[in-house]
């Protein structure tokens, strides 16, 4: 019933008592669950689905043909949001939509789950479309342009006649960040030039000044629309060896000092930051969903190795069979990467073959992989939660300390949405950070590039 008046119904799923045990309410809360699920139940090719509270406002607003700027916590499901409702737009008229996104990783996921929403609602799909047009071809009626701005811009410069209905620009906080963030704001000021009444979807992490947007466009219509109200409980614990050699927990608190909670024997090495990336998953938490934060390529590599060496009687299953043979094919037939995910680990950063990348994503996101070891790769990349994150001083790139926003995106993965009610934040030696990144505030004001020092353009 507390769930039920939170409005956070995918928490229902995630414990089989809970989930059962409708049948045994007194009848007024029987009623009273199915009036308030009733009202946040949407239905798409006579499929329902139950919203959270935020999710069913930032539906109907959606619906009204309202332009909005929202701001969300990775696990409350926007974007989830956003594609249902794309994919309701196809239902009465011929659309064209530009769903803009910073990474290509990005572009592969959202095409993904669009094309999957279809097929499951059992609709008609339009054309999703991830690459530039060629010149010469008529541009289809019905389409998704999904796209990096980089590709958007492309389309734009070669096509004159490239107009869409409706624009959504995901994470757009990126908008701040130098010249991608130039470029970005360009993109949507000449789209919007060919159509300055369209649909505009600005979705963003937390974010303190949502009517940026408005200003930054010109288009006061923008309607801002957060929540700060996680859909998923989240644990910050503090990680570090006793004098003893055991391993003290303590929970992380926004005031105050730390919580302490238990001491755990330890029997492995934990003297160097690579023994404590590895080991300490395998102490805590041994074969559940494990993201590992490596602040580099070489890093990451390292890790995963040694988190091997302690898996050695790990049995594949054909899954991790079939994706060692692709690291073979795409890379090389001794790269480390296939011999790692025999043993339920794998490794991701910016330099890993697209198809290759991908496809470890899928293995760990379907539990064929029970460890994963990533860099800031992941930050702009896709949405891939894990029931436990484990991070040491982390940085962005080899020498740059993580700065409060990504650490809030980064810990906005743990726990997920339908599979786990909390996951887990572990901060290594937290008291050797150089920022204490918890009590840092969780939303972030948006600053557009263009409007900062200049920067020099980066080397690609």
């Amino acid at each position: 019933m507390v769930l039920t008046r939170l409005g956070n119904f995918p928490a229902l799923e995630t414990r089989r008592p809970v989930a059962k045990a409708f049948s045994t309410l007194p009848w007024a809360l029987a009623l009273d669950e199915l009036a308030h699920a009733k009202n946040q139940t949407i239905t798409l090719g006579n499929q329902p689905r139950v919203l959270t509270n935020f999710q069913n406002e930032l539906w109907k607003t959606l619906n009204t043909g309202a332009s909005v700027a929202l701001s969300a916590p990775t696990s409350v499901g926007n974007s989830f949001v956003l594609e249902l409702y794309l994919t309701s737009l196809f239902d009465a008229e011929s659309q064209s939509v530009a769903y803009v996104v910073p990474t290509r990783a990005l572009i592969t996921q959202v095409s993904s789950d669009l094309a999957a929403i279809f097929v499951q609602h059992k609709k008609r799909a339009p054309e999703i479309i991830t690459v530039p047009p060629k010149q010469g071809l008529p541009l289809p009626s019905n389409a998704i342009y999904v796209m990096t701005q980089e590709r958007l811009h492309l389309t734009m410069q070669a096509r004159l006649d490239f107009s869409v209905k409706k624009l959504v620009v995901d994470e757009a906080h990126s908008i701040s960040e130098g010249a991608r963030g130039i470029l970005l704001q360009s993109v949507v000021e000449q789209i919007l030039e060919r159509n300055p009444d369209m649909q505009v979807l600005f979705a963003s992490p937390t974010t303190r000044n949502l009517d940026c947007f408005g200003r930054l466009f010109r288009r006061p219509d923008i309607l801002p629309q957060a929540t700060r109200d996680p859909t998923v409980s989240q644990n910050f614990l503090i990680l570090k060896r006793t004098s003893s050699g055991a391993v003290s927990i303590s929970s992380a608190r926004r005031t105050g000092p730390p919580l302490p909670i238990s001491e755990v024997p330890n029997q492995f090495k934990l003297r160097t930051r690579i023994e404590k990336l590895a080991h300490l998953p395998l102490l805590l938490c041994r074969d559940q969903p494990n993201l590992i934060y490596a602040n580099g390529a070489d890093e990451a590599e390292d890790i995963a190795l040694l988190l091997v060496k302690q898996l050695k009687k790990h049995t594949p299953n054909s899954r991790c069979l079939a994706l060692s043979k692709l690291a073979k094919e795409s890379v090389h037939p001794s790269y480390i990467l296939s011999e790692c995910v025999l043993h339920g680990v794998g490794f991701h950063y910016a330099n890993i073959p697209t198809n290759l990348r991908q496809e470890v994503e899928f293995a760990f996101a379907d539990g064929a992989l029970r460890y994963l070891v990533c860099t800031s790769t992941l930050l702009q990349g896709v949405n891939l939660p894990a029931k436990n994150i484990f991070m040491l001083k982390p940085t962005k790139g080899q020498n740059t300390p993580l700065k409060p926003a990504d650490f809030w995106n980064l810990a906005g993965r743990a726990g997920r949405l339908r599979r786990e009610f909390q996951g887990n934040i572990f901060l290594i030696d937290y008291d050797e950070w150089g920022e204490q990144l918890v009590q840092k505030p969780r939303d972030v004001e948006i600053a557009p590039a263009i409007q900062q020092p200049s920067q020099p353009l980066p080397d690609n």
